[in-house]
């Protein structure tokens, strides 16, 4: 879909009642603006950016390609960007949970290559955001994002997380990050990580034996469990 419009405009209400009148005013004008367009388009909640505020919509023309990526309902008015959007975690597992093991994966980088190699559903690992070395180094220091093997991190849930504005975090350098932390590229794991902020997807403290890099070159730990083997320091939806 392709965001359609960006509008910053001041209202000067005398009150939070006013403002609301007026916001509302805007979004029905723009509304029936882009219907006499013959526009196919949603009113999408949006993140709000380095803006601030509690409260955002993106028009967004219905598109088979485009800059933005969003999500809606058929059956109701719901309509949010993948950065906005809440995603549903699965349901908790019911396994016991079993010793962790370290095992021998030679060459497995890759969550597919890892989850072939072991013979597991990529739903059964944990991987680390996965651009570049999936760290990134902010201004207070070093940051590691953790979910799910099948699932993908949004880099703007992971800023609104830390509380920090987008331009404030950058890639860090993987060797230096390495000597301070312990991570080893393509084998990064949450346990025994030091030295950084650790955020776990929502839905991971309620899986259990998982796999994940074990901070050792070609080798991996079985039968990861959140609160026994790791903890992180924020837990939220990513």
């Amino acid at each position: 879909s392709r965001e359609f419009i960006m509008k910053d405009s001041y209202s000067f209400d005398r009150d939070e009642e006013g403002l609301d009148r007026s916001y509302r005013t805007m979004y029905e004008t723009y509304t029936r603006i882009f219907t006499r367009c013959g526009l196919n388009f949603r009113a999408v909640e949006a993140d709000t950016g380095a803006i601030g505020g509690n409260g955002s919509h993106e028009f967004t023309a219905l598109a088979e390609n485009g800059e933005s990526c969003i999500v809606y309902c058929e059956k109701c008015d719901m309509a949010a960007t993948d950065e906005r959007a809440e995603c549903a975690d699965a349901e908790p597992s019911g396994e016991s949970e079993l010793p962790m093991e370290e095992v021998r994966t030679p060459g497995t980088k890759t969550i597919e290559a890892v989850a072939e190699y072991l013979g597991l559903p990529k739903e059964k690992t944990i991987k680390i955001e996965d651009n570049g070395l999936g760290m990134t180094e902010d201004v207070t220091g070093y940051v590691a994002a953790f979910l799910r093997g099948d699932r993908e991190a949004n880099m703007i849930k992971i800023v609104n997380a830390l509380g920090i504005p987008e331009h404030a975090i950058a890639f860090a350098d993987e060797a230096k990050m390495a000597e301070m932390t312990g991570c080893v590229g393509g084998f990064t794991g949450p346990v025994g990580l030091k030295n950084c902020t650790i955020i776990a997807d929502s839905e991971l403290p309620g899986q259990k034996n998982l796999c994940a890099g074990a901070n050792r070159t070609d080798f991996h730990l079985k039968n990861v469990n959140y609160g026994r083997d790791y903890t992180a320091d924020i837990v939220t939806n990513i």
